[in-house]
């Protein structure tokens, strides 16, 4: 997947290693926000309920990082008209954080 946008390179590098896999696609017994390091196809709803579920951590167009508390974050992104998901894991929800410049907790 090719991944571009202005703005923090390392960011966007950091974003790019993320999603720079061959996505999985979830079952029902699989849902695609439990196993950090992969990365899940969803559907459109799935990517707007979780928009709107609450505010985002960080949102930048397409993209948009969703954490409830002090958990890992899982980033949402559209790339080319398809819908993706990947947990991270804490030191990858930490990076972000410091990348980002987004609060690790509320």
């Amino acid at each position: 997947m090719t991944v571009t946008s202005s703005g923090k390179s390392s960011l966007w590098e950091f974003l790019r290693i993320l999603v720079d896999v061959e996505p999985q696609v979830p079952t029902d017994d699989d849902p695609p926000w439990h196993e950090p390091g992969k990365l899940y196809e969803v559907d459109e709803e799935t990517y707007w309920n979780f928009l709107e579920l609450l505010p985002p951590r960080w949102i930048h167009d397409d993209w948009f990082a969703f954490g409830e508390g002090t958990g890992p974050f899982r980033i949402y992104v559209k790339l080319h008209d398809a819908y993706f998901v990947r947990e991270l894991t804490d030191d990858e929800t930490r990076k972000f954080c410091e990348l980002s410049g987004t609060p690790l907790h509320n």
